[in-house]
């Protein structure tokens, strides 16, 4: 049972002694894989194991709210303009970064491989959406040069995850009933991204964990919708049939013939339904009316599919796409607010990506394709574009950020430039030259040199 276990003072000094350096891990996490799969994180059986939860999310995303939520997170996020920073101005480490510019074809670099920048991120970014996700690491030499190209493997083909004593991931065993063979790749050759993974969940917490179940539920709205549609916009037909002026039309006439005369006013009533038929001709033994008919009647389906739409969105954060819908009121100042949490979010996915794939991608691409360097020599990716710099939106009042604000000290003016926006840094002067504002004047005392042109009036 959980609760307190008290330790005396000689224990409780050897438990917070840290001069000793730790080689090895003594519990565990928690959650142990069984037989190699992730348990003890999901409580929806419907869940359950890469493959079940794959099939359901790829059901999800067809899902109109879905499509459009991932769509502005995706199309913010591509929007950013990515390159390749050396580490340095070492011949090493420019040949590192021009190297990792043409295997990625970032920037105007054509990748020999074949495929653009843009496709292989928007692949990079869909483990955001599901969880995780993963690519085999193969190389191909292209003019004397090996470049490193990420294949996309499918997350639903997962079977088994490998991980050694401390529980670290070191490689995944692919199977599945619709593969013909199963393979065991090791995680040298397997580039892994994955959102929220903590501990053994590999698996991960994509955004679509919190809205797959929305999106089933609105299916079922959907379906109850188009029932009542049906069912209300027409109306049911009702035909009565008076058996005795039935058989006084039809002298000697049987209870056979008069039931066969309702079956075929039945199937001229499914013709009807059915839109085969759109009139009739009826005798004086038969009555037709009909109930329903009235839409009015039809359940408020609108305000239960805006909500959900909403909340669908609002798991993006892109919510304000809704504004303005049935019963979802708002203003532009709002819209304008919920927007920019939009873009910090598709700027954080950004950032969780780019230091992924410098950490696990970039360093063996570099080795693979141009040798053993070392890390002060590897490159890193960057991105920027996604929003404006703050300089912009204060164009109007940075003549008087700049003449009022008395910076004493270098870093105090490096941070305002780089708050601001700017990529230059702040030229190193005195606090005297700084309070007097004569940085990169002559010196006291210096006579000026005279003009260049001396004009004369005529």
């Amino acid at each position: 049972m959980y609760g307190t276990a008290p330790v005396s003072t000689e224990r409780a000094q050897q438990m917070r002694d840290a001069s000793t350096r730790p080689e090895g891990s003594i519990g565990t996490s928690g959650k142990p894989l069984t037989g190699g799969r992730v348990s003890g994180y999901e409580h929806n059986r419907r869940l359950l194991g890469p493959q079940l939860t794959m099939e359901a999310y790829r059901k999800a995303e067809r899902n109109p709210a879905v499509a459009a939520g991932w769509g502005v997170m995706r199309s913010l996020a591509l929007s950013a303009r990515w390159d390749v920073t050396a580490a340095s101005d070492s011949p090493t480490a420019q040949a590192c970064a021009e190297h990792v510019r043409r295997n990625l074809g970032i920037g105007r670099a054509r990748s020999p491989l074949g495929r653009s920048w843009e496709r292989m991120l928007a692949e990079f970014l869909t483990p955001q959406l599901r969880g995780f996700g993963w690519w085999e690491l193969t190389t191909r030499e292209v003019d004397g040069v090996w470049y490193t190209l990420p294949l996309w493997r499918d997350p639903g083909s997962v079977y088994q995850w490998v991980t050694d004593a401390d529980e670290q991931l070191v490689g995944i065993v692919q199977q599945a009933n619709w593969l013909s063979r199963s393979a065991e790749i090791p995680i040298s050759r397997v580039l892994y991204l994955a959102r929220d993974a903590e501990g053994t969940n590999f698996e991960g917490v994509g955004l679509l964990r919190s809205i797959e179940p929305l999106t089933r539920d609105q299916t079922e709205t959907l379906q109850a919708m188009m029932a009542a549609v049906k069912r209300w916009a027409l109306g049911t037909p009702d035909v009565a049939l008076d058996k005795r002026a039935f058989m006084e039309a039809h002298p000697g006439a049987s209870d056979e013939d008069f039931r066969a005369e309702a079956n075929r006013w039945d199937g001229l009533l499914a013709k009807y339904m059915s839109f085969e038929r759109n009139r009739f001709v009826r005798e004086t033994w038969v009555t037709l009316g009909k109930f329903g008919g009235d839409l009015a009647s039809q359940p408020g389906f609108d305000a239960a599919i805006n909500l959900q739409n909403r909340l669908i969105l609002t798991a993006f954060l892109a919510q304000f796409l809704q504004l303005g819908a049935a019963g979802s009121g708002g203003s532009y100042s709002l819209g304008q607010v919920q927007a920019d949490v939009a873009v910090q979010a598709a700027e954080n996915m950004l950032e969780a990506t780019r230091d992924e794939l410098n950490t696990s991608l970039i360093p063996r691409m570099v080795r693979w394709g141009v040798g053993d360097v070392s890390d002060d020599d590897l490159p890193t990716l960057t991105f920027s574009g996604l929003r404006a710099p703050l300089w912009v939106q204060h164009l109007d009042k940075l003549p008087t950020i700049f003449s009022s604000l008395a910076t004493p000290q270098t870093a105090v003016e490096d941070e305002l430039l780089r708050e601001l926006g700017f990529g230059a840094d702040a030229v190193d002067r005195t606090p005297a030259e700084r309070l007097r504002g004569v940085a990169g004047r002559p010196p006291s005392g210096t006579v000026p040199p005279g003009p260049a042109v001396i004009r004369s009036t005529p």
